[in-house]
């Protein structure tokens, strides 16, 4: 049963929203979060998995949707109770991938999940894309500058750290071929570890991210356009946070600019050019003096 605490504003907003969808209504879980899910296991309610075992995942860490029989269903409470009890650790994959209205029976959204997540390179080598995952799909939507669909629901939502519901776009045009595979990912795939990375050392620092969350996009967007890579973690997760905490524009100074041109090159590292500044200079920089009058800036070498 749920708490009479926000929660429960929770279950009634989710309960407001996806009754008003003509499908019917599912809940999709991830065991891989390694999470104590005996309350929901105890309702004894079938397993629709999406079959990731033939791509290398433990059948039991398959995700799966499980059918709500009404908008009281205790199997819906309980679920936006393990949702609210571990929506702010998102350093770890979330159990309740979110609630899905959809027109397809529970098997076909399975597969159509399935369709989905797995992806294949131009080398042939296959990946798996978690746009299910609620820390995917929360930086998937802003990191992209064309909205991507989350097929096979009419409506879709999964609850943030903020213990706010969140709507994904959707779209219900979807072919069910469960051997079927996309091409590869696209770019902002990648940037969802830099930005977790970003996010839990703003938490470790007690500054509270979701208060940044519009300065977090920009900061990828503007890492996008810059070509800066991905990939090194180090470099793309320091460039997040300067352009949070440091300065809104900090790609703009014309110093920094030409260390992002080099790391764009892949001849520099992101992180090392700006262990070379000291404390000082980076204060100036946070001060943003320099944007009124970017002329005769010089780089200051620290010590060490």
């Amino acid at each position: 049963m749920l708490r009479y605490d926000a929660r429960y504003d929770v279950f009634v907003g989710l309960k407001e929203r996806i009754q008003s969808s003509s499908g019917a209504v599912y809940i999709l879980m991830d065991p891989m979060s390694r999470c104590d899910l005996s309350m929901l296991d105890g309702f004894k309610r079938k397993r629709y998995t999406v079959d990731l075992e033939r791509f290398g995942m433990r059948s039991e860490l398959c995700p799966y949707v499980l059918e709500v029989e009404s908008m009281n269903d205790d199997v819906l409470k309980e679920s936006v109770n393990v949702a609210w009890e571990h929506r702010e650790d998102w350093q770890k994959p979330q159990p309740v991938c979110g609630w899905i209205s959809s027109p397809l029976s529970a098997s076909a959204l399975a597969s159509a999940i399935l369709v989905q997540a797995v992806t294949t390179a131009a080398d042939r080598t296959r990946h798996l894309n978690r746009f299910y995952d609620p820390r995917v799909a929360r930086h998937a939507t802003f990191a992209l500058t064309v909205s991507e669909d989350f097929p096979g629901a009419l409506a879709w939502y999964q609850l943030g750290w903020d213990g706010e519901l969140q709507e994904l776009p959707c779209n219900v045009r979807v072919a069910c071929q469960p051997t079927y595979m996309l091409h590869s990912q696209d770019p902002h795939a990648e940037w969802c570890i830099p930005i977790n990375a970003a996010i839990s050392q703003l938490q470790r620092m007690g500054v509270a991210s979701v208060h940044h969350e519009e300065e977090l996009q920009r900061a990828v967007r503007t890492g996008m356009s810059l070509g800066l890579p991905a990939s090194e973690v180090a470099d793309a997760t320091t460039f997040l946070l300067h352009k949070v905490l440091v300065h809104p524009q900090i790609e703009k100074h014309p110093v920094i600019a030409g260390w992002l041109r080099e790391v764009a090159g892949r001849t520099a590292s992101y992180a090392d050019l700006c262990s070379q500044a000291d404390s000082e200079w980076w204060c100036g920089v946070e001060k943003g003096a320099w944007i009124n009058d970017m002329k005769g800036i010089k780089l200051e070498v620290g010590h060490g």
